[in-house]
């Protein structure tokens, strides 16, 4: 689990000492530390390391000193924690709350998560809350390395998705003011990923706007895709890769589309329906119907 560099006093120091076997005297104050610093470029609520006395011209502005036996305190309100060999057991230190921990996931507290869910590493599960919804992991949920899941997201049972994934990122809304500027515009719905989905690497779903972008039950995504704020797709369609479906675009069920696809925002994609290779869909696409070209040229099928 992630921890926060908020977080951090000087008992994450002792844990990471006890662990170690490392011998240490304390001066017994403990005190808060966020950042990490060296000591002739000290930082507000840092930990740095000195061996056996200041640099001339120093101001301590850290809060927690790693010193050798050596070191004569002329501080008040720094946590000295005394050791034998002061540079390397900061560079345990460092390693234990910053660099490993940076590599690790982030899931928020607040999200609910089913223990049967397997988390790769680098994932992270929002904790951001806009419109008070927190992330929802049903059961045998798998997130390879490097998901990411906003706020507001909801992902129920049996749903793979793969490295590198998006899922409640904005989507791309803007509006103009009286002086012909660009606003942004609120993205405060969410994601709805239903069961037995499967998502590509690399692939962006957007939050909606206000309702919910949905991906219907069943429905494999391939790489590379974009599906963008308000889209709903139904149940078992197939999307392969470098497709992008633009907003508030909704796809019946069984629809198949081949890849580097673009659909047109708000089209209405039939049932069963199956859109050909690098086409441009400028209009609604009825039930069972071909729809090949740039732009697409719609044939309903007998």
């Amino acid at each position: 689990m992630y921890k926060r560099k908020s977080q951090l006093d000087t008992r994450n120091v002792l844990n990471i000492l006890k662990k170690n076997g490392i011998h240490y005297e304390w001066n017994n104050s403990i005190k808060r530390f966020r950042t990490f610093s060296s000591i002739q470029n000290q930082k507000k609520e840092s930990i740095s390391w000195i061996r056996d006395r200041l640099p001339e011209k120093v101001t301590m502005q850290c809060t927690n000193l790693v010193s050798d036996f050596n070191f004569q305190n002329p501080l008040e309100d720094i946590a000295i924690i005394k050791v034998e060999d002061p540079r390397y057991v900061f560079a345990k230190i460092l390693e234990e709350l910053f660099a490993r921990s940076n590599t690790q996931d982030y899931i928020s507290a607040k999200s609910s998560v089913d223990k049967s869910v397997i988390i790769g590493k680098h994932c992270f599960i929002d904790d951001f809350v806009r419109v008070g919804k927190n992330c929802v992991i049903g059961k045998n949920v798998r997130l390879y390395a490097n998901v990411s899941l906003y706020d507001n997201v909801r992902i129920y049972d049996d749903v793979i998705i793969h490295s590198g994934t998006v899922i409640g990122a904005d989507g791309y809304g803007y509006v103009k003011n009286k002086d012909g500027i660009y606003e942004k515009m609120p993205q405060l719905g969410g994601v709805v990923v239903e069961r037995n989905v499967e998502i590509g690497a690399n692939t962006c779903i957007d939050r909606g706007t206000i309702d919910n972008t949905i991906v219907g039950e069943g429905t494999k995504i391939d790489n590379l895709c974009h599906i963008a704020h308000n889209v709903i797709i139904g149940k078992n369609c197939m999307i392969v890769a470098n497709s992008e479906i633009s907003g508030s675009v909704i796809l019946g069920d069984h629809v198949w589309i081949a890849p580097c696809v673009t659909i047109k925002e708000g089209i209405k994609i039939g049932d069963n329906s199956f859109i050909g290779f690098k086409s441009l869909v400028l209009e609604d696409v009825p039930p069972n119907s071909l729809a090949y070209g740039h732009p697409a040229k719609i044939t309903i099928r007998e």
